[in-house]
């Protein structure tokens, strides 16, 4: 008997790592798996993505089937009106074969945005042998049967529907392969300026949204809470100050005050998202200072009393401000701190009564909605006006023969190399989305994955993957190993994904805390990378959490779970989300053991009931 299951995760990662289980299983000849495919719909992306699980063979569907039956599935949300009438036409088709309109139906309303799902076609029922083989991971099973001459049959009846003939353009075809290269390599040119746009020229509607002109500060009025929803996994530790910044005419000056015992960092980054300096703690001490910020190849002189930093490669700077916050209570301390960071152009350096100009002029990014080239002229104004590194000069050369780079006018090449570059867009920005949701690269240790080591100037490192998925688009940019290192756990110790239906323990044994120069704290975020909502208001815990309760041996347990702690032990519980959620674990100014990835962080261990072993409570100082 020939079995159609669909298998529905609560993740986007949850279908792959169901089908490593399932391949070891068919490798054991407990399951035969005929044919299927892998379905995807990272969070952020408008429609979900399908993948054959093995080439087109006599007696297996085309991976062409595949496409259709989601686009049946989800005809009416994403396509045209012409290719759902098209694929729609072919539901009576479908509904021969047990895929009627009662089993489209259902598998539509589990299917949905930060989920995925198996399509599989076995011999015979999945069920038994798959809820023996796998436990503990959350998903939902529906199956049809269909006899192996109902398969034939459908196969048959959709090749007569949908055959097509498809010519090929070789400049159609060369301008999308070069243009994934380019997309990737590009990526900062495109994302940066339409955030510049944004946080300079539109008044925000949540005070935790940056809306400043340039050359001026925004500051964070309060932490991050789970007020803010716009993602990018915040820091609850710190208060932000943000600014762009131009140097194209003339260095600007930044100053702070005397900073006492409190952890502080200015982080400068280029317009090609790659840090060139830095301000604070680690870089130039607590002291009051002034710190010119210089463009690349600015000579001058400068008053006495300010140094020069490392110069940018771009005329554009953006900084990330972050000021330690111990709080509540603190926030009119670190508010008063930041009513003392300047930016200075050095024109008006000697009028300490002038105010800086209000200046709002940013050019905004070119219409997506009204032009299928609109990213490749964003990116080539971006790079005519912020040019990338010299030494990039024979890449951009091979990204120039379709038209993409500095000075270049992509609109007046041949319609299939515009095409292509249409295609490529959609496709690198789909396969940054993926790095971002799926397994990301890194070291893996019990659940945790450490950064890739090039993180925060990983251009700098001719790693264009990093910068442009986990450094620009996850990140906006991204702080070097040596300021902060933060690792992410997705999974438990037994490399199941996290779940609020789980219960889980964090043991650090007595001399197996995270060792730092400053502080370190836990965060818990939901599956769409925001702070999560709670009773307490508690978003992370770490070394500076009042209360902790310790192990009789000195050891250190917190207890990760959606349902509170007994008021005994709820100093140490760290609210999550019901549903999917990931941890980051943030070591500021890490010892030399976590920058060269050799310490080992303990995995989660998943507790079978609400407990908590034998603690006593010792103070913080």
């Amino acid at each position: 008997m020939i079995t159609f299951s669909i298998l529905e995760f609560p993740r986007a990662e949850g279908a792959a790592y169901m089908l490593r289980s399932l391949r070891k299983l068919q490798e054991q000849h407990l399951i035969q798996i005929e044919d299927g495919a892998i379905l995807t719909w990272p969070l952020g992306s408008r429609m979900p993505r399908i993948k054959q699980l093995s080439p087109h063979e006599d007696g297996t569907l085309s991976a062409a089937f595949w496409g259709l039956l989601v686009g049946l599935l989800f005809a009416g949300p994403f396509f045209g009106t012409a290719t759902c009438t098209a694929i729609c036409a072919l539901s009576g088709q479908f509904a021969r074969y047990g895929i009627d309109e009662r089993f489209i139906k259902g598998v539509r309303n589990q299917i949905m945005e930060g989920t995925s799902a198996l399509f599989l076609i076995t011999n015979g029922s999945l069920k038994e042998k798959l809820m023996a083989a796998v436990k503990g991971m959350p998903f939902e099973l529906m199956s049809t049967n269909l006899s192996p001459e109902q398969e034939k049959l459908l196969c048959e009846s959709f090749w007569e529907s949908s055959r097509v003939e498809i010519l090929t353009d070789w400049r159609e075809e060369y301008a999308y392969s070069l243009g994934l290269q380019a997309y990737i390599y590009g990526f900062p040119w495109v994302f940066l300026p339409q955030l510049r746009w944004q946080w300079v020229t539109q008044p925000a509607a949540s005070d935790m949204i940056p809306y400043a002109a340039l050359n001026h500060f925004w500051h964070a009025k309060t932490p991050m809470d789970a007020t803010y929803r716009e993602g990018g996994s915040p820091n609850n530790d710190t208060m932000y100050s943000i600014a762009w910044v131009n140097v194209r005419e003339e260095p600007v000056i930044l100053s702070h005050p005397d900073m006492g015992e409190r952890y502080y960092v200015f982080q400068l980054a280029s317009l090609d998202a790659d840090n060139f300096a830095y301000v604070g703690t680690r870089s130039t001490g607590q002291h009051a200072g002034h710190y010119a910020i210089v463009g690349p190849g600015w000579q001058g002189r400068l008053p006495p009393n300010v140094n020069v930093l490392q110069p940018s490669r771009t005329p554009t700077v953006l900084i990330f401000g972050r000021t330690q916050v111990e709080g509540p209570q603190d926030i009119a301390q670190v508010q008063e701190l930041q009513k003392h960071y300047r930016l200075t152009p050095l024109s008006l350096w000697k009028r300490p009564r002038a105010s800086v100009p209000e200046d709002r002029n940013v050019w905004p990014p070119f219409d997506t909605r009204s032009d299928p080239l609109a990213v490749w002229k964003t990116m080539n104004r971006a790079m005519s006006e912020e040019p990338p590194q010299a030494r990039h000069a024979a890449l951009l050369k091979l990204f120039a023969t379709i038209g993409i780079g500095p000075n270049q006018q992509v609109e007046s090449f041949d319609t299939g190399t515009r095409r292509g570059l249409g295609r490529a867009a959609a496709g690198g920005q789909q396969f940054i989305e993926a790095v971002v949701s799926q397994e990301r690269p890194g070291k893996r240790v019990n659940g945790w994955r450490y950064p890739p080591p090039a993180l925060g100037q990983a251009g700098l490192h001719d790693d264009f993957v990093t910068r442009a998925a986990l450094q620009c688009a996850d990140a906006i940019i991204a702080l070097d190993p040596q300021e902060a290192i933060n690792l992410i756990a997705e999974r438990d110790s037994d490399d199941q994904p996290l779940t609020g239906a789980c219960r889980y323990c964090l043991h650090f044994a007595p001399h197996g805390l995270p060792k730092v120069g400053t502080f370190w704290s836990i965060t818990t975020y939901s599956a769409d990378h925001n702070l999560i909502k709670n009773s307490l208001d508690r978003y992370s815990i770490g070394s500076r959490a009042p209360g902790l309760m310790y192990d009789p041996d000195g050891g250190l347990t917190f207890f990760i779970q959606h349902e509170p702690l007994e008021e005994d032990h709820i100093s140490n519980w760290l609210p999550t989300s019901r549903g999917p959620f990931n941890l980051i674990l943030r070591a500021y100014l890490p010892a030399r053991e976590i920058v060269e990835q050799t310490w080992e962080p303990p995995g989660l261990e998943v507790l079978p009931q609400l407990s908590a072993p034998r603690q006593r409570r010792r103070t913080q100082q």
